[in-house]
């Protein structure tokens, strides 16, 4: 585990989709705490993308198949990763 910030981050190598402006993007969650989560994106960050904006982080590969979804806030990015904060769960049956 690492602790940056408030909250103690564990590593890992998850998939995830990272939906924003209606698009998803798939990816790779670097480290994930209770409060939020740094995204490697496999393509180049999404154009518009800029902390305060708001999107949404699945924790799964296929978005059809996701009955969890986070919505986020935007705390930072980069050309590679984009680090949210946690705002909200939705959960679909």
């Amino acid at each position: 585990m690492e602790n940056k910030g408030q909250s103690f981050r564990i590593l890992c190598d998850a998939v995830c989709i990272l939906n924003f402006a209606g698009r998803n993007y798939k990816g790779v969650i670097v480290n994930i705490s209770l409060t939020g989560a740094l995204i490697r994106i496999d393509a180049n960050a999404p154009e518009g993308i800029k902390p305060g904006g708001e999107c949404s982080l699945m924790l799964c590969g296929d978005a059809e198949e996701c009955p969890i979804k986070y919505k986020c806030k935007i705390i930072r990015t980069d050309a590679k990763c984009v680090g949210v904060q946690f705002s909200e769960l939705s959960c679909f049956p």
